[in-house]
């Protein structure tokens, strides 16, 4: 399998590991990935943090081996709004967030992932005040979509009734705003960005922006100490309010929050809010005085403790975007692992990587090559591993989503023409792999992409089959 060798040139460390007990490190022979000697592996550990970019780096430059080779098909984090096509995640267009966060940065009680609710009646009519106790995670941007939305109820990615949002520019990260009001003339929407950029973007604070239609001035606080004012285009106008029962997305993309207020009026009444004191580590839904929200396909998390993580809340993040990386020959055996932690169903699916996944629900999956670990439901898979080569379809599954973290292993095993999944080194499902042929995908494989809500510490693959001792060991991390 010279396709999995070419892509040996994954990912390496740039972040340090903050971590209850010190870990294995990457080039310890006691670490049973190493010893097994996997033929592409991914760790989160080799993300770099402040672009959250994955570096082009050979994970065996960890061992002591050679300089590492040009990373293959690997795109980054495309995600971060890459597809914009689409705002419903219900039917898995959405394009949302990645990003890795070393446990130290991690404060209190935040979301990860869009939480939505509804517009109701009430929305300040001639001033707003909007506060919101948050923070950016280091993230990967492309130039056409710099905004990451603290909140957003939109048109049609183009008109945006308000959006506060990070704003991702050359000179920094600055606070914006797009509104409607009833003085725009021939303008789509207001904009309002900060001269200077946020001291500390990356850090939890409470941010204070207050827009005045009679001065038509737009004023934001940190911390309580003001910060910058700006003069609008127009002044004397109404706010337009979106309409009742419209989507309002909390936290769109790569945002960790606590708490935010909507009111109507500086210091007026509170009309929309978002507060996490209630809640606890794997919420999918949070109820406030004003507002039930649900997770798009996010969770509410608590602070971790072991060390970094690769993050995903949505659609199209850590693409491998090299076509062949899913192919299988006829006569080749393959063992595929990752070590992480499923969030639960709040999305339809939990993807690990796949070869169809941009085709499932237009086409037969059972007649679309292709591979992918995931929850199913359309074939009636609670948990595991589906493949098909066009031809034969084959599925194992566990039968329901693990609890915490678990290592998920899945061989095929041509010399027996096996397909087995295994759960923390104890096997739970087979299948007769004897009429399966080879499997080639053009499609992308994604990790923790396309409506996946889980993080993961690993992602590993053989181009053979594991024995049954070898993957004991490393679901158990034997020496």
């Amino acid at each position: 399998m010279a396709r999995f060798r070419s892509l040996v040139a994954a990912l390496a460390l740039a972040v340090a590991t903050v971590a209850c007990s010190v870990p294995v490190p990457p080039d310890s022979e006691s670490d049973p990935l190493v010893r097994s000697g996997p033929d592409w592996l991914v760790r989160a550990s080799s993300v770099e943090l402040e672009g959250a970019n994955f570096r082009s780096a050979a994970d065996g430059a960890a061992r002591g081996e050679a300089e590492p080779a040009a990373a293959i098909g690997l795109s980054g984090l495309p995600g971060l709004g890459a597809r914009s096509t689409g705002t419903r995640p219900a039917q898995n267009e959405y394009s949302s967030a990645s990003a890795v966060v070393p446990a130290a940065e991690w404060q209190g009680l935040q979301s990860i992932g869009p939480f939505l609710s509804s517009v109701t009646s009430d929305w300040p009519r001639r001033s707003l005040d909007f506060r919101i106790r948050s923070q950016l995670h280091p993230t990967a941007r492309d130039g056409g979509h710099e905004w990451v939305e603290m909140l957003l109820a939109t048109v049609d990615e183009v008109q945006d009734y308000f959006e506060p949002a990070y704003v991702q520019l050359p000179t920094g990260i600055h606070f914006g705003v797009d509104f409607m009001h009833d003085q725009l003339g021939d303008r789509s929407e207001e904009t309002w960005l900060t001269e200077s950029p946020l001291p500390d973007p990356h850090g939890m604070h409470d941010h204070q922006l207050v827009i005045d239609g009679d001065a038509g001035t737009a004023t934001l606080w940190i911390d309580g100490a003001l910060f910058e004012t700006g003069v609008l285009p127009a002044s004397n106008f109404g706010i337009v309010a979106p309409p009742i029962g419209h989507d309002l997305w909390m936290a769109r993309r790569t945002i960790g929050v606590e708490s935010m207020e909507l009111r109507d009026g500086r210091d007026g009444p509170v009309v929309h809010s978002y507060d996490l004191s209630g809640a606890v580590d794997g919420d999918l839904e949070v109820s406030t005085a004003t507002d039930d929200w649900r997770s798009a396909s996010g969770m509410v998390v608590a602070p971790w403790t072991d060390g970094p993580r690769l993050i995903s809340s949505g659609e199209g993040n850590h693409e491998v975007g090299d076509g062949e990386f899913d192919d299988i020959g006829a006569d080749e055996s393959f063992t595929w692992s990752a070590r992480w932690r499923v969030w639960g169903d709040a999305a339809s699916r939990i993807s690990g990587a796949t070869g169809w996944w941009h085709n499932f629900g237009e086409s037969d999956p059972t007649n679309s090559p292709g591979w992918g670990v995931a929850s199913f439901p359309e074939l009636g898979v609670a948990y595991g591993f589906v493949i098909s080569s066009g031809d034969d379809f084959l599925t194992v599954d566990a039968g329901a989503l693990p609890e915490g973290e678990h290592v998920l292993t899945v061989r095929l095993d041509r010399s027996d023409a096996t397909l087995s999944l295994w759960i923390d080194g104890q096997e739970v499902d087979s299948a007769d792999a004897s009429d399966l042929g080879a499997v080639s995908s053009s499609q992308p494989a994604a990790l923790l992409g396309f409506g996946a809500t889980a993080d993961a510490k690993w992602f590993a693959m053989w181009d053979r089959g594991l024995t049954n001792a070898e993957i004991r060991a490393i679901a158990n991390g034997e020496s």
